[in-house]
């Protein structure tokens, strides 16, 4: 079951991805001056690619680039739409992927988006939950991260609930009913 589904049953598909780059941009002063774009379409040697969001910021004269995907669903995401995300960073050279979410993730989505750095979030009742925010493994030297990390900030915004966890969802879930 979906507790999320009360919240945004309401929003279509294109406007639950306008609302998903708004809580981006909304969580943080660091993208006061960044472009954030929606349904943007970007031509390569390839083809064209519709992006759900993308998101453009110089620093230090470095530009930087950031694909959105925005995904209403009731089912976990597979490993496959994670890999068309990896290959669609590639494809437009960003230098990020990040796939929100009404739902959870397959354990083989999130391995794959461990390995290539692609960042999952996922909105829950309320929140927005870090699933993964994800560094390529060749980047993690004699580090054993736990099998998932989370981290949940109230929708508002404004400031994070002070909620961090890393470890094994069952235990997630019983802190969760207890909260």
């Amino acid at each position: 079951m979906n507790i999320l589904e009360n919240i945004v049953t309401e929003l279509s598909p294109e406007e639950f991805e306008v609302y998903c780059l708004n809580l981006i941009k909304s969580t943080s002063s660091a993208f006061e001056h960044a472009k954030i774009t929606h349904n943007q379409v970007i031509k390569t040697y390839d083809g064209n690619y519709q992006l759900d969001g993308l998101i453009e910021f110089t620093h230090l004269g470095i530009n930087y680039k950031a694909v959105v995907e925005c995904k209403k669903y009731k089912n976990k995401i597979k490993r496959s739409q994670i890999q068309i995300l990896y290959d669609t960073v590639q494809r437009v050279g960003a230098n990020k992927g990040i796939f929100i979410s009404t739902s959870s993730f397959q354990e083989g989505a999130m391995e794959y988006a461990k390995t290539h750095g692609i960042t999952l979030l996922q909105i829950v009742d309320g929140f927005v939950m870090t699933v993964q925010n994800s560094l390529p493994s060749k980047m993690i030297i004699n580090f054993c991260p736990p099998k998932y990390s989370f981290a949940m900030y109230n929708l508002d915004l404004k400031c994070p609930s002070g909620f961090v966890y890393e470890g094994r969802t069952e235990q997630l879930r019983d802190i969760l009913l207890n909260i």
